[in-house]
């Protein structure tokens, strides 16, 4: 222990000794060093997937489950995230130096309340890499130092990330030392960092509820309490069953190692017996365990029993508790009583159900009808700047509508009404090509036209692109934020769905049936029936 302790020690003073470089950085500064580690990151991307797959294949001999190596694993993709999030804190306004209150007292005496920075912020935290960085950005951002102390089971991407950060730091001028990485993974390290109190101005725990209550029981040093995320989605007796079973599947299943992944599923039981077969069925295409209690179990025996314990799991993986509740406030209470305060979800079509949800369940994010993923969906749709959003294969990005219509988009989706955009509006103002995306979106929402975007698109006659074959084309960048745009909920159109150009129409019917909602844009008319 003591030399462990030792080690940390000459971390800590190396910390210390880089502070006073990043407290006396001006704005320019500070963006400038984030700017040269987010191109850094890009830069290394090669090196850093190489030591990440030496930390996957040790965590397949260990046994990890699955929902831990999603959280671990790091590629190219995942790589020009992290970059870009770091961009995105330089956009946002210097903190330190903000006035929050001023007071004046009765002899003239004027009182500042300013923000400025902590100091020395030690964190501790698992198998996400990606926080390696998110929490240097955060931390240089606002003047602060930064000790980073991740898990065993990320430590040889960690190191690489670390060591491109500090090359970054130290290519701008500045003491690389205000970004530290405790090597030593033992718990051995994690307690002394608790306890250094001469050196740690405060501590932040990043990681699951065993991680979290460990530092708040032992550290001796002040500590910023997260928390984890168990998250339920109730479904109401006056639910919609068709997208209860689409919300239940996004939120458990897009990317069950993430803290807003539903772990908890709740269930009215009036419409238990039909709503618990339909979402089970759905769910049993990935393999997700339910454990669940004696009515859920009546109903599908093969569902494993429930513990009490079970219902406050974070389980980030393919696993989900379920119950059968009397009624809403049988369902409140039990969120109250489990919820870890993150996300909730009701699935229903009971306005004042809703709104007693809404009001009642203290969580930071509350949803009705939409997925526990929702807000990740969101952010991603709105910081997007490259050619894709990220999504693999199986993932999906939810598209919803007022009136709760809800559509799952994957990337061949999105690269499909792309080539649309650019096939059906080249010369066309940008408005006119997020106005052709939003049609090809209205239509797939639309109970008129095919239900899925390559039914839209290939729907006999739909296109013009489609029957001259021009829909073969490589989209450009505009196309792409076009659709990007649209899937964002801009909507030039008003919800249409029909667009022609007059001028050139040889389709007797568009030129012929009644128009409403008529809106021009560009060379294109835009219209409902």
């Amino acid at each position: 222990m003591s030399n462990v302790k030792n080690i940390t020690s000459k971390i800590l003073k190396d910390a210390e000794a880089g502070k006073e470089n990043i407290l006396a950085a001006a704005e320019e500064e500070k963006n400038k060093i984030l700017t040269a580690i987010a191109k850094a990151l890009i830069d290394n991307t090669e090196k850093i997937v190489e030591a990440n797959a030496i930390d996957l294949e040790n965590g397949k001999k260990n046994g990890l489950p699955d929902g831990i190596l999603d959280r671990l694993m790091l590629n190219a993709d995942r790589i020009k995230g992290m970059a870009k999030g770091i961009e995105d804190i330089v956009k946002l306004p210097d903190p330190v130096g903000k006035i929050l209150n001023t007071t004046v007292r009765p002899n003239g005496l004027k009182i500042e309340k300013v923000s400025v920075p902590l100091g020395v912020i030690a964190v501790i935290f698992e198998a996400r890499p990606n926080v390696t960085s998110d929490a240097a950005a955060l931390c240089l951002k606002s003047g602060n130092t930064v000790i980073l102390r991740g898990g065993k089971e990320a430590i040889n991407s960690n190191k690489m990330i670390t060591s491109a950060m500090r090359d970054a730091v130290k290519s701008v001028g500045m003491n690389e030392d205000v970004i530290q990485l405790v090597e030593d993974t033992s718990r051995e390290s994690a307690t002394a960092l608790m306890t250094m109190n001469k050196y740690v101005d405060v501590l932040i725990p990043r990681g699951g509820a065993g991680l979290i209550q460990a530092v708040v029981r032992n550290a001796t040093v002040p500590v910023i309490e997260t928390g984890v995320g168990n998250c339920h989605i109730y479904v109401d007796k006056d639910a919609d069953l068709d997208k209860a079973v689409d919300i239940v599947f996004n939120a458990k299943t897009q990317r069950p190692s993430v803290c807003n992944a539903a772990e908890s599923l709740l269930i009215h039981k009036d419409v238990a017996k039909e709503a618990l077969t339909r979402i089970k069925q759905r769910l049993d295409t990935k393999d997700v365990v339910l454990i669940g209690d004696k009515d859920s179990r009546t109903i599908a025996p093969d569902i494993k029993e429930a513990t009490d314990d079970d219902w406050g799991t974070e389980y980030l993986d393919y696993k989900m508790s379920v119950k059968i509740v009397n009624n809403v406030d049988e369902a409140i209470d039990h969120i109250y009583k489990y919820s870890t305060h993150h996300s909730e979800c009701i699935v229903t079509e009971n306005k004042e159900t809703a709104e007693k949800f809404l009001n009642e369940v203290d969580s930071a994010a509350v949803y009705v009808n939409a997925s526990t993923r929702f807000e990740n969906t969101l952010l991603n749709l709105e910081n997007n700047t490259n050619n894709y959003i990220n999504l693999s294969d199986e993932d999906y990005v939810e598209v919803f509508k007022e009136n709760n219509q809800m559509l799952y988009l994957t990337q061949s989706d999105i690269y499909l009404m792309s080539q649309v955009v650019y096939a059906e509006s080249k010369g066309e103002p940008y408005e006119g090509k997020v106005a052709v995306a939003s049609v090809i979106l209205n239509r797939a929402l639309n109970s008129g036209f095919p239900n899925t975007i390559e039914g839209v698109i290939y729907q006999p006659r739909a296109f013009s692109c489609i029957v001259d074959g021009q829909i073969n084309v490589e989209p450009t960048q505009e196309c792409f934020d076009a659709v990007y745009d649209a899937l964002s909920g801009n909507d030039p159109t008003g919800d249409a769905v029909f667009f022609y150009n007059p001028d050139i129409a040889t389709c007797s019917w568009m030129k012929n049936v009644e128009k409403h909602n008529v809106i021009s844009i560009g060379q294109h008319l835009f219209f409902t029936l």
